[in-house]
C-alpha cells in the first residue's frame, strides 16, 4: 500500500504542511520504536524510576514483538514519515477473510492532526477493493475508539478490557 499525502496544519496562526510517507521497518528502527511504544505508555510511568521504567519498556516492547511475530507471520510493518522524521508505525495483517489493523501509534506531538484519519481511510479503500472487511481492537478506554467509531467501525465484541471492531464497506462511510 504506497502512501504519500500532504496536511495542512493550523497551529498559532501558523499553517504547516506535512508529507505523510510509510516504508517498511527496518532493523535500525528499534530505538524508534522503543521510543514510541514509551509514548503510549506514558501516563502509567510517570511515577516510576528511569531504570525501573526503562526495564519495564524493554520488556513490555520485547514480548510485544515476539506476540506479533507469532500470531501475524506476514505482518507489513510499515513506519510513519513526516518529512522523513520517523513519527508513529502502522502494522497490518492480512488474514482470511479479512485486513486487520494490529497496531496504529504516533508520537504524542502528532496526535489529532488527521493523521491516523487519512491512514485508516486508506486501509479502508484498499480492503473495500479487496471485498474484504476491516478489524482492530481498542483497549476499552483509549480515546481512539472515537476516531474508529467516526471511522465506521462497529463493536463487534467486548471482553471488558478491549472492544473489537469491524468496518465493512456497506457500512464504511467516512465523515
Amino acid at each position: 500500500m504506497p502512501i504519500c499525502f500532504f496536511l495542512y496544519v493550523q497551529e498559532q496562526g501558523n499553517e504547516d504542511r506535512m508529507m505523510i510517507t510509510l516504508r517498511q521497518k527496518k532493523i535500525t528502527d528499534e530505538k524508534f520504536l522503543l521510543q514510541l511504544y514509551e509514548s503510549t505508555r506514558a501516563q502509567e510511568l510517570v511515577p516510576w524510576r528511569d531504570e525501573e521504567r526503562n526495564a519495564f519498556v524493554q520488556m513490555q516492547y520485547t514480548a510485544q514483538s515476539i506476540h506479533y511475530r507469532n500470531t501475524y507471520p506476514d505482518l507489513n510493518y510499515q513506519i510513519i514519515l513526516s518529512d522523513g522524521q520517523s513519527i508513529g508505525r502502522l502494522l497490518t495483517a492480512r488474514l482470511e477473510d479479512e485486513l486487520r489493523i494490529v497496531d496504529i501509534s504516533l508520537l504524542p506531538e502528532f496526535h489529532n492532526k488527521g493523521i491516523s484519519t487519512n491512514l485508516i481511510t486508506q486501509v479502508l479503500k484498499e480492503a473495500e477493493q479487496e471485498g474484504t472487511c476491516v478489524r482492530l481492537h481498542v483497549a476499552v478506554n483509549n480515546p481512539a475508539k472515537q476516531l474508529y467509531e467516526r471511522l465506521g467501525f462497529r463493536k463487534i465484541q467486548s471482553d471488558g478490557v478491549y472492544i473489537y471492531m469491524e468496518a465493512r464497506s456497506e457500512i464504511v462511510a467516512v465523515k
